[in-house]
């Protein structure tokens, strides 16, 4: 980030007093001064500086690298968006997409065999009633196997709701709201990639440095100035 700090005011006629040497003597003199517009070149982070590229005095184009901060923190920050970012985008597709053949036959079978399990769970329960009614067996068991009914029986509720599901198809909600998922990811990944990119701290004009205000190793805090720049710049 940049910010115009000040201005330099160096006298105009200093300037064309030192060129005088190509003035006639008697000619006049302009007096006046030359303005310099004072850049701030400002961290975003609070990464620490790995290199410094300029010293005082260097002079630099727009664009120029100046200072690069440790990019590695935000780089992992990075990969986790990307990786997010593949899996919102996969939800995407497959909702736009709607139910597969092979995912509606799976749901098939698992009610198919939820259902068996019903089946069987209920016929366990019905014999061991019997068993108890005639003395052979313990009404705990007749406890145990009416809870492993009602668990079969969810089972196949949950079962036939899922492929009830995937036979209606994706519904628009659902669409909408994959959608706006992918986009949030999306943004982020923009945003930690811009992030990344400002680690590297570069000229943003033309002109001189006029200072470097952090070293290597240090943590600039986000906004501190770390280098300001004198523009190169045409008097008044």
């Amino acid at each position: 980030m940049t910010s115009l700090h000040s201005l330099c005011f160096i006298p105009l006629g200093l300037i064309l007093a030192l060129a005088g040497c190509a003035l006639d003597g008697d000619a006049p003199v302009a007096l006046g001064t030359l303005e310099v517009d004072r850049i701030n070149v400002t961290a975003e982070s609070a990464e620490p500086i790995v290199e410094v590229l300029v010293t005082e005095g260097d002079t630099v184009a727009a664009g120029d690298p100046l200072v690069r901060q440790d990019p590695e923190r935000i780089r992992v920050q990075l990969k986790k968006a990307e990786a997010d970012l593949a899996v919102a985008k996969a939800k995407l597709d497959q909702a736009e997409a709607g139910p597969r053949a092979q995912d509606i036959a799976a749901a098939r079978a698992q009610l198919s065999g939820s259902q068996s399990d019903v089946k069987t769970a209920r016929i366990e329960l019905e014999r061991e009633q019997s068993l108890v009614k005639q003395n052979y067996a313990s009404q705990n068991n007749v406890d145990i196997l009416e809870g492993r009914l009602e668990v079969a029986i969810a089972k196949r509720e949950a079962a036939q709701a899922t492929l009830d599901q995937l036979l209606e198809g994706t519904r628009s909600e659902e669409i909408d709201a994959a959608r706006s998922s992918y986009s949030m990811a999306q943004t982020l990944v923009d945003d930690i990639d811009i992030s990344l990119a400002r680690t590297t701290l570069k000229a943003p004009v033309d002109g001189q440095v006029e200072a470097v205000l952090k070293e290597l190793g240090e943590r600039p805090y986000a906004g501190s100035t770390v280098v300001i720049i004198a523009a190169s710049q045409a008097p008044y």
